[in-house]
């Protein structure tokens, strides 16, 4: 879990780098969700395994009120795709094409 002061500081960190021109796969403009915890949650596409062990979307059956502290990026990012937000999901389009 990561508190809205820790997810903000996470995202300028990254959204330096970007400008900076590392290849980065976060997309920017899912950052203001992600700060402020504004996405669908749990994002049923998402699965997290850890320890040999799977969750949907980072543990939310198990640890009360995770989600309102989620940390986990990608989780929000595949919210917002999956959710039909058209500005991140064109970000995302650009930003992964200019990889392949």
């Amino acid at each position: 879990m990561l508190t809205r002061d820790e997810r903000k500081d996470c995202c300028d960190r990254i959204e330096r780098l970007i400008d900076e021109g590392y290849p980065i796969f976060n997309l920017r403009s899912a950052f203001p969700y992600i700060i402020d915890n504004s996405f669908k949650t749990p994002c049923h596409q998402c699965i997290v395994m850890e320890n040999g062990r799977q969750w949907t979307c980072g543990r939310c059956i198990e640890i009360p009120n995770l989600c309102s502290q989620c940390g986990f990026f990608f989780a929000a990012e595949f919210s917002l795709v999956f959710s039909g937000h058209a500005g991140v999901i064109f970000d995302m389009l650009r930003t992964y094409l200019r990889y392949i």
